[in-house]
């Protein structure tokens, strides 16, 4: 059953971002998005947008689901470790605070 949601949530994933951003998995149950030229407030706004997406949308083995998203921004002097370090920070805050929500770092 994990499997075929996991599915789904990647359909609604590739459906909501632009041609020039890339999704894919980054764990067990976890995703990736990184969306070239787009600052914070862009990603928090998809991550917004996608997470409404899944909470309203029905999962056929096992109904509806929430999920919560961690977004960060790479900036000029990162290395991608870092700006990843800062989306999982917040995806933790995000889990911490009640789930189905947005955090951003």
């Amino acid at each position: 059953m994990g499997d075929k949601v996991l599915v789904e949530i990647a359909n609604i994933l590739k459906n909501s971002i632009r041609s020039t951003d890339i999704v894919g998995r980054w764990g067990g149950e976890e995703f990736m998005i990184i969306c070239y030229e787009a600052g914070l407030e862009q990603g928090a706004e998809l991550a917004e947008k996608i997470r409404t997406k899944v909470e309203e949308s029905e999962f056929s083995s096992i109904g509806k689901i929430t999920c919560s998203f961690g977004v960060s921004e790479f900036k000029a002097d990162d290395i991608s470790k870092e700006a990843i370090k800062r989306a999982d920070i917040a995806l933790y805050k995000a889990k911490g605070s009640g789930k189905n929500c947005v955090r951003f770092e």
